[in-house]
């Protein structure tokens, strides 16, 4: 499971040839859930995460879109994905 960035204390991951819709998981402060790249919605939060946390992580993403979808096809197909840098 690749880790292709960061942000507000969280990994952001994607699995290996991981099920539809695209997506990355993000893991960190005691928190771990999926969030769909369309729309930016959050499935299976395990913890508490905090709204500002989440606005953070979606502004991230939200800017790194592009990068996310690449990352996506990278891990479909097996490989590692490059770091997504700030």
């Amino acid at each position: 499971m690749p880790t292709v960035g960061y942000v507000a204390g969280f990994m952001i991951l994607m699995y290996f040839r991981d099920h539809a819709p695209p997506h990355f998981h993000i893991q960190g402060n005691g928190v771990f859930a999926k969030i769909n790249l369309d729309g930016l919605t959050v499935e299976d939060v395990k913890g508490t995460l905090k709204a500002s946390d989440l606005r953070a992580i979606r502004d991230w993403a939200r800017r790194h879109l592009p990068e996310l979808y690449a990352a996506w096809t990278v891990a479909q197909r097996g490989e590692a994905p490059e770091k997504i840098k700030e």
